[in-house]
């Protein structure tokens, strides 16, 4: 299963989407010395070198492995402020207010585990919600597929008090709808019609097995989804370029927080849908609103910003992986602990209490103890820059004005007005061009290039079908949600058995990509070494083993998800998605592959942030609307529907990926090195060269969040 975070595209966790970010993918070991588990805050942040496995930097760093180039087997290096950045010197300060990726990371981890544990619940509490609304347009109108009556019937939101109540109590007033219940005569209904109304009693295992409430869940589920990406979409940018005028602590406490209301409009939604304004829809407040401050996008973006705040460039990279392996900790535990609390007070509601909790706790650390990493002559410095650049933009929508004020002096009239009206109109064109080119203009690298190389003058067309079949593979991250409300309705899973299955899913991910990988990845570049008579350079041969594994992985990914829609029991099914882990190695692949063919140094900043680009469109928004819908459109006639439109994504993604041609290229007779082997990583690391947060590449660090 494809993950772009989430987040929930790692559910980040967060998206539409589950995907647990960053948004994501390839999660990194963080081992620990034992002082490091301390509780509370009984000892300062650690500030000296951090400790890891060799295995992990062989994942982050394998080329620099194979080369015999000798890294720290101990793992983090030590925190240091790179020379070039303009951020002040954390000497200055000492102990625990000292700004320290440390402190990013622990947050990281309570904020992923806080959001996985609500996952499964939250599902649940999507199906009741769905469940309420189709009893209330048709009480008669219930499907139930076959299944054992074996759940606990619970109150449905007709009696909101009773969702988290541990004792459920049936009175005379209540009407039970089970399994083996003959329906009610005429007679019953009109005698029950307006009691039915005020409270009725629902087992959560029919709702589960009802393809009309699946459908309007998922209906739910996508508007949800559509609206918080395309909020988050348009407000990221903003967000991460004032996080370089006001500093990172404001910025990333306002998105931390607004992720947190949208789940508290969620829990009210869920508790009092006949009181909160709109009933249901109230939902779509609480995405707006999120989405308005950035949501979960804007949250892993700027906590990756602050990492590189506090460490120098080439450290960069390690931290980035750390971050993503103690959300994977999170990820694991928290499902689990979910489960757990499901089964032990008999109530969704009661892991939303509890999860809400654990987040106010690490938005009150950010807000109140999170030293900034930026300096206030960093800050001042950019804010001066946008100051020359208002004035500069000022100044030249005046003369452009002053020249169309000048071509219509002598005019009157009719003819002067329409003149000023089309130069107003024409001014308005040019801003939103300009707004849209600046979204959009890192996807220009993917446009094909003249080959110097090649003899014939022919365009290089690998980076245009890399970046298509890229598209194709991150929609598939967007089945996400589906894929969990189809193992309620074939299989009646509930909040429980999902967060076990989530749980097992990322351990087993989490394993294959720190410890497995890299040794399939070794594998494969030695039969690529041992096959090649000439003497490529090594990115060239990096490149072609990185593209047979892709094709590998791809094959792999595509038998699996064929098994997954002919998986008629739980148990096939979940043996089917565990071996889809080895297909999860596609994502790291593609985007170091994508850095390999650009060829430029220079570009590994424009190449991700073009790559983040396509994430947030598809990922967040098109691809959870997409396979929502279809979804919700097949539910009651084949629900495997959705499976088999991942698996076209997928088929199509090792067509075009197959079409990518990487010719032997020499090296250097200058220094015996190829000119791009200084930009060859296995690992997504920002561009050293360029600002980290600029305006046309404000979307940057969303890839990492949506892998």
């Amino acid at each position: 299963m494809h993950h772009t975070d989430s987040t929930h595209q790692t559910p980040v966790v967060d998206s539409a989407p589950v995907t647990i970010d960053d948004a994501q993918i390839h999660h990194h070991h963080h081992q620990h010395d034992h002082h490091h588990h301390s509780h509370g805050h009984q000892e300062p942040l650690p500030d000296g070198p951090y400790h890891a496995h060799p295995v992990v930097d062989d994942l982050i760093h394998p080329g620099e492995m194979a080369a015999g180039i000798t890294l720290e087997t101990q793992g983090f290096p030590t925190v240091s402020r790179s020379a070039t950045t303009g951020h002040s010197s954390r000497g200055q300060k000492s102990g625990w207010r000292k700004a320290s990726p440390y402190w990013v990371l622990w947050i990281h981890t309570g904020m992923a585990f806080s959001l996985a544990m609500s996952l499964g619940p939250k599902i649940e509490l999507f199906n009741q919600l769905a469940c309420d609304i189709h009893h209330s347009r048709s009480p008669n109108d219930i499907t139930i597929l076959p299944v054992q009556p074996n759940a606990q019937a619970v109150h449905t939101s007709f009696a909101p008090s009773a969702l988290d109540s541990d004792d459920i109590s049936i009175n005379k007033t209540s009407v039970i709808v089970d399994f083996g219940e003959i329906p009610l005569s005429n007679a019953q209904q009109d005698r029950t019609s307006e009691v039915e109304k005020e409270q009725m009693i629902l087992d959560p295992i029919m709702c589960r097995k009802n393809p009309a409430v699946q459908a309007i869940a998922a209906r739910f589920n996508t508007v949800v989804g559509i609206l918080l990406g395309v909020m988050s979409a348009l407000t990221t940018g903003w967000w991460t370029r004032m996080s370089d005028k006001w500093g990172r602590k404001p910025v990333l406490s306002l998105a931390m927080a607004s992720v947190m209301v949208g789940d508290v409009v969620f829990l009210l939604t869920a508790k009092y849908p006949t009181i909160v304004p709109g009933g249901y829809k109230f939902l779509y407040a609480g995405a707006i609103f999120s989405g308005l401050f950035g949501g979960q996008i804007t949250v892993s973006a700027v906590k990756q910003a602050y990492i590189a705040d506090c460490t120098a460039d080439s450290e960069r990279s390690r931290y980035f992986a750390g971050l993503m392996g103690m959300g994977m900790v999170g990820v694991a535990l928290g499902p689990l602990s979910g489960a757990f609390i499901v089964r032990w007070f008999s109530g969704a509601l009661s892991v939303f209490y509890l999860s809400l909790a654990i987040r106010t706790f690490f938005v009150a650390v950010t807000v109140l103890f999170l030293p900034e990493s930026l300096s206030a002559e960093s800050m001042e410095a950019v804010k001066e820059t946008e100051r020359e650049q208002s004035l500069a933009n000022e100044q030249r929508d005046a003369e452009e004005y002053g020249r169309a004020q000048g071509d219509n002096d002598g005019e009157g009239g009719l003819t002067g007005v329409w003149k000023k009206m089309k130069m107003r109109i024409r001014w308005v064109i040019k801003s939103i061009g300009n707004t849209i080119w600046t979204t959009l203009s890192p996807l220009a690298i993917f446009w094909p290039k003249r080959d110097i190389s090649n003899p014939k003058g022919k365009r290089d067309w690998n980076l245009t079908r890399l970046a298509v079949g890229f598209c194709f593979m991150i929609l598939v991250a967007g089945s996400g949600d589906s894929l969990f409300q189809y193992t309620q309705l074939v299989f009646g899973w509930g909040p429980a058995e999902i967060g076990l299955f989530i749980s097992t899913f990322g351990t087993t991910q989490a394993v294959y990509l720190l410890f497995v990988l890299p040794f399939i990845i070794r594998f494969f570049r030695y039969i690529g070494s041992s096959s090649t008579s000439s003497t490529p350079s090594s990115a060239s041969s990096n490149a072609k083993s990185e593209h047979q594994l892709i094709m590998f992985s791809l094959v792999i990914s595509i038998l699996t998800y064929s098994s997954i829609i002919f998986s008629t029991t739980p148990t096939a099914f979940v043996i089917s998605l565990l071996v889809s882990t080895i297909g999860e190695g596609v994502d790291p692949l593609v985007s170091s592959l994508a850095l390999l063919l650009v060829n430029d140094p220079t570009s590994t900043g424009k190449m991700l942030g073009a790559m983040s680009v396509l994430t947030a469109v598809l990922g967040t928004v098109v691809g959870p609307m997409l396979f929502g819908l279809t979804y919700a459109a097949t539910t009651g006639i084949y629900p495997q529907t959705f499976i088999v439109l991942a698996l076209g994504f997928l088929v199509l993604t090792l067509i075009v990926l197959s079409m990518i041609r990487i010719r032997d290229k020499p090296r250097s007779t200058e220094d015996g090195q190829s000119t791009v082997d200084s930009s060859v990583h296995a690992d997504l690391t920002a561009d050293e060269r360029s600002p980290l947060l600029t305006r046309d590449e404000s979307n940057l660090l969303d890839f990492l969040n949506a892998c």
